[in-house]
C-alpha cells in the first residue's frame, strides 16, 4: 500500500477527479446564472432586473398578459408583445391559434 507506483496512480486519480468536479461545478454555476431572457435581444441587465422584480420568476412572466409586461418600466407595447411571443412555448401558441374557443 506504500508503493511509489501506487502512490503515483492515486495522485493521478485524485487530480483527474478534482479537475472533473471543478469543471462540473463551473458548468452548474454558469447554468444557474443564465436565463431564457439572455436569449432575447433588446433586454439588458436593467430591463431583466425590472421584469424579475415585477413578476418574480420566468413562469409568472410567461403567464403574464402583454398589458402587464407593458406596464413594467422600460417596456412599451411593442417590446412587451415581442417578449410575450418569445416566451410563449410554440405548442401553446399553435394550440391557441387552432382553438376556435380561445
Amino acid at each position: 500500500l506504500n508503493h511509489p507506483g501506487l502512490n503515483l496512480l492515486q495522485r493521478l486519480r485524485d487530480e483527474a477527479h478534482r479537475f472533473a468536479n471543478t469543471y462540473n461545478a463551473d458548468l452548474r454555476s454558469q447554468r444557474l446564472r443564465e436565463s431564457v431572457l439572455d436569449e432575447f435581444t433588446g433586454l439588458g441587465p436593467v430591463r431583466r432586473a425590472a421584469l424579475l422584480a415585477a413578476f418574480g420568476d420566468i413562469q409568472r412572466l410567461r403567464a403574464a398578459p402583454v398589458e402587464a409586461i407593458a406596464e413594467v418600466p422600460g417596456f412599451g407595447p411593442r417590446l412587451a408583445a415581442e417578449l410575450h411571443a418569445f416566451l410563449r412555448p410554440p405548442a401553446a401558441a399553435e394550440s391557441a391559434a387552432s382553438d376556435p374557443d380561445a
